[in-house]
């Protein structure tokens, strides 16, 4: 930035010349060679403006920045990753220029000290996937142990810096993602539309939209966090809208969520405007009600709790538990042990009864040699 010469000739500030992604920005409140920095298309804004994380909301999150603009950037993502590449081989090359004597190492012997460009963008790729899947910190890419690892793995790759790999890495990718599900919806049809909301541990309110594709893949469009919003029948139903006209409504055949009165309430509005959008009520959470009304009936109730009485005992009982798993041995089921009922998680309700099932038989001969076994609740119950 550079002050009005016209007056008395200030020279331009020290510093280096601001990056293209300040042109989609508004500067606030300048301090100590630090601004604020306001995205022009929506209301997001940091108060002190970092490059890389503009450059992610433009990539990535901002849902009013237009689509060319989007590309632009996320091509010059990709050029920032093939500029560090070239840098890191040039650094390289001077580093083996300027040393006259080079020691040999044992393990130039077995394996180059000097990968392909390609296969070290691969592992790149490969590392980000690992990195942000698994949720490991990106800090321990740096870890001694970490960078180790690699080497023992492979000599000749450097793993990059943490700011690397959070930033620029991650950004790439994230580009490349966005342009591939471009690719994939740009001729698409009968697409469907899935949301669902749901509330994290810390509180935080988050809703998913999915689309879903003609042969029944799944592409997660956006995620979004909701936790500022009143979420009304018509606050959803604007958030719909907004992907059906991002990627186009004559692509969409219906609308699919949960049977919350909201969302109903929602997709009717929805429907209303593009009747050619039906809203379907999801299959998933109606196998989840009726099976929910099963768990509660009185005889279901009893059999669950009389699984669960044996579940507890040989989960608490060591010498129990010993003498089941050495009869499942010698039986060589597989499958697992038992299997706990959650009253919360109405799926658990066929896992355990399948598991009482399927050890019938490892149950039957414990029993019959298991003289100890004196809880009275156990004792009752025939196997």
């Amino acid at each position: 930035m550079s002050t009005n010469s016209d007056s008395g000739g200030f020279s331009k500030l020290p510093g280096r010349p601001k990056k293209n992604i300040w042109s989609h920005f508004q500067e606030f409140n300048r301090h100590k060679g630090h601004s604020g920095a306001q995205c022009n298309y929506c209301s997001w804004n940091r108060q002190r403006g970092k490059p890389n994380e503009m450059l992610d909301h433009i990539i990535n999150n901002c849902p009013n920045v237009p689509y060319s603009t989007r590309l632009d950037f996320v091509q010059e993502a990709k050029e920032l990753v093939e500029i560090d590449d070239n840098n890191d081989n040039n650094n390289n090359n001077k580093k083996r220029k300027s040393n006259v004597v080079v020691q040999s190492y044992i393990n130039n012997h077995f394996q180059s000290s000097v990968i392909e460009e390609s296969k070290k963008k691969l592992i790149n790729k490969s590392l980000v996937k690992c990195f942000t899947c698994c949720g490991i910190p990106f800090a321990v890419v740096q870890h001694p142990f970490f960078v180790d690892f690699v080497k023992t793995l492979c000599p000749g790759y450097d793993p990059p810096s943490r700011t690397t790999l959070s930033t620029t890495l991650l950004n790439k990718e994230a580009g490349d993602i966005v342009i591939s599900i471009e690719n994939k919806l740009k001729n698409a049809k009968n697409l469907t539309l899935g949301l669902d909301g749901w509330t994290s541990p810390l509180g935080h309110s988050f809703y998913a939209f999915i689309i879903i594709t003609e042969t029944r893949s799944e592409i997660v469009y956006s995620l979004k966090d909701l936790s500022a919003e009143k979420h009304t029948a018509e606050f959803i139903s604007k958030e719909i809208k907004f992907i059906l006209e991002k990627v186009g409504v004559n692509k969409f055949a219906a609308v699919v969520s949960d049977a919350a009165a909201t969302m109903v309430a929602a997709k009717r509005l929805v429907h209303q405007i593009y009747p050619s959008v039906y809203p379907i009520r999801c299959i998933a959470h109606h196998v989840h009600l009726i099976s929910s009304d099963i768990c509660k009936m009185d005889w279901t109730k009893s059999t669950l709790k009389k699984c669960n009485q044996i579940v507890k005992y040989f989960k608490l009982s060591h010498q129990a538990g010993a003498n089941l798993r050495k009869e499942m041995k010698s039986c060589s089921l597989v499958g697992g042990g038992l299997r706990t009922y959650v009253i919360t998680r109405w799926t658990t309700a066929w896992d355990c009864t399948t598991s009482i099932l399927r050890l019938e038989n490892c149950l039957k001969n414990v029993s019959t040699y298991l003289f100890y076994i004196n809880n009275i609740q156990i004792q009752c119950i025939n196997f």
